[in-house]
């Protein structure tokens, strides 16, 4: 088995340029775009997710520290879309995250009174009462390590995730 041909930069700019485009072509498609099933629009998200920073990282080629980072977003991504990818259950599961995620942030905001919520029509605040709920939202997550050791990634996690921290 030979070793793999070394891509000088303007070679791997293209590849990462066809793959880009063809990433864009894939989420015009009709069945892919107006799909109501929630795996298809969580791999839609990340699908959208990498054509973005492949688009960044074309403004921003010669910058290490940037690149790095957006191969960590990059990486995290993969280890998610692949796990979204294997069962519907996980896409909800993925979904539910996203919402506990934006829960802790208010959470945190109202404990902190930085935020309050109001009774729309008396004006009366009702943070007290609305934090049950906020909180009964919050689920505990996996964290990607676990993720990728599950999936049978942890070289990758190791190699390329664990190396741009």
């Amino acid at each position: 088995m030979s070793a793999p041909a070394i891509l000088t930069r303007d070679e791997y700019h293209l590849r990462i340029r066809q793959n880009v485009d063809a990433l864009k072509a894939r989420l015009k498609l009709p069945a892919f775009f107006a799909s109501t099933d929630n795996r298809d629009k969580v791999l839609f998200y990340f699908m959208d997710r990498a054509v973005q920073i492949g688009e960044a990282a074309f403004r921003i080629y010669d910058l290490q520290l940037p690149l790095f980072i957006l191969a960590r977003v990059l990486c995290e991504d993969f280890f998610n879309i692949y796990w979204v990818s294997l069962a519907e259950a996980n896409a909800k599961e993925y979904q539910k995250a996203a919402i506990s995620e934006m829960a802790k942030i208010l959470r945190i905001n109202l404990t902190n009174k930085r935020a309050r919520v109001r009774h729309i029509s008396s004006k009366k605040d009702v943070t007290e009462e609305f934090l049950p709920k906020i909180i009964s939202r919050i689920t505990k997550g996996d964290r990607i390590k676990e993720r990728a050791k599950t999936l049978g990634l942890s070289k990758v996690y190791d190699i390329v995730y664990r190396y741009n921290a």
